[in-house]
């Protein structure tokens, strides 16, 4: 897997851009099955990354210092947060089950809480067999049960769903994790539901807007028509006949022999409780496939953009050359760095 994300394919280089897909085989690294059976390290993966860089890339470092692509090191950052979440895992032991997390924030979920928990079975059954009628929700867990596999993306949303909107206890869903992932490992699936649940590691609620993020990552029909289709026993939710253009909001759509009224009615949740652009939506989506592919590091072998990650005593010459402190990047990565914020549906 090493040999065909680094060097068959060069995957590795465009990770930053496609990280956040959900569907193809080097969108993402998927090192995650390996290291979760020790069958690598991480620091394995590491070294390889290193010698892509020195080897393939060729960017000297100016005054010493470390170059990465930006997509390189995104892949190491995200191999540095996995073992992060095993050293919290080996640090809180028993309390990584907590209900209130390792913040002890029990009262977040009580009836008067800021999410009251309803654990309401029929709801959880529905997340659970894709029945809820958003497109991003049910896709991705339809593709769990059958694969064991789910993307990074997918996990966020399908967790922020599971605990924000229907008010299940985000152990149900970790639990629900720990029996399907082909890649499971305590303490990455444990850490990131009580992250992603804001009573871990992390003050802030991490909520998601499962349309808008379903626009802006994985605007293409292919993802959704691959999982959500009749099977025999989930025939309540089918977008064989729902046209492309309405493919995220299906519900929508009043014509070309699909109806959307009757999927409205199905849903577990009113659509009203995210906030979309119905008018500007295929703008949005148009955009949105548009942009897919253009954060790019390179372009071709003669046009590799490195990025160098330096800390305070970067002169302004090396800032100017490369992006910026630091070339975009915070030393404490995409979890936990910059200001602190509440997420409320819009993310």
């Amino acid at each position: 897997r090493v040999q065909k994300f680094v060097w068959d394919t060069d995957a590795v280089a465009t990770y930053k851009a496609t990280r956040n897909r959900s569907i193809g085989d080097v969108f993402s690294s998927k090192f995650s099955m390996w290291l979760a059976h020790g069958c690598i390290t991480g620091k394995q993966i590491v070294h390889e990354i290193a010698r892509y860089e020195r080897d393939r890339i060729g960017v000297p470092a100016p005054s010493g210092g470390d170059v990465q692509l930006q997509s390189t090191y995104w892949v190491v950052f995200e191999l540095m947060w996995r073992d992060f979440c095993t050293l919290a895992e080996v640090q809180v032991g028993r309390r990584l089950f907590d209900y209130g997390g390792i913040r002890k924030a029990q009262g977040k979920w009580a009836r008067d809480g800021a999410y009251p928990v309803l654990n309401n079975r029929a709801d959880f059954a529905a997340w659970c067999e894709g029945r809820t009628g958003f497109p991003l929700v049910d896709a991705a867990m339809r593709e769990l049960v059958a694969t064991g596999f789910m993307s990074n993306r997918c996990r966020q949303n399908v967790a922020s769903f599971l605990v924000y909107n229907l008010g299940v206890d985000w152990r149900w869903g970790g639990a629900f994790f720990e029996h399907h992932l082909l890649d499971h490992q305590v303490g990455a699936n444990y850490v990131n539901w009580q992250t992603v649940s804001g009573v871990g590691w992390q003050q802030r609620d991490n909520v998601f807007n499962v349309v808008k993020q379903s626009v802006t990552y994985e605007p293409d029909a292919m993802y959704y028509r691959t999982w959500i289709q009749p099977d025999g026993t989930r025939g309540d939710f089918d977008l064989t006949r729902c046209p492309d253009h309405f493919i995220h909001v299906p519900w929508e759509c009043k014509a070309h022999g699909f109806d959307g009224a009757a999927w409205r009615e199905k849903m577990v949740r009113p659509p009203s409780m995210f906030f979309y652009n119905r008018h500007g939506l295929q703008d949005d989506i148009r955009k949105a496939k548009a942009a897919q592919g253009v954060d790019l590091d390179v372009g071709n072998n003669s046009t590799w953009k490195a990025k160098r990650y330096y800390g305070r005593g970067a002169s302004a010459e090396e800032q100017a050359a490369y992006g910026g402190r630091g070339g975009g990047y915070s030393g404490r990565g995409g979890r936990g760095g910059g200001k602190k914020r509440k997420n409320r549906l819009q993310q």
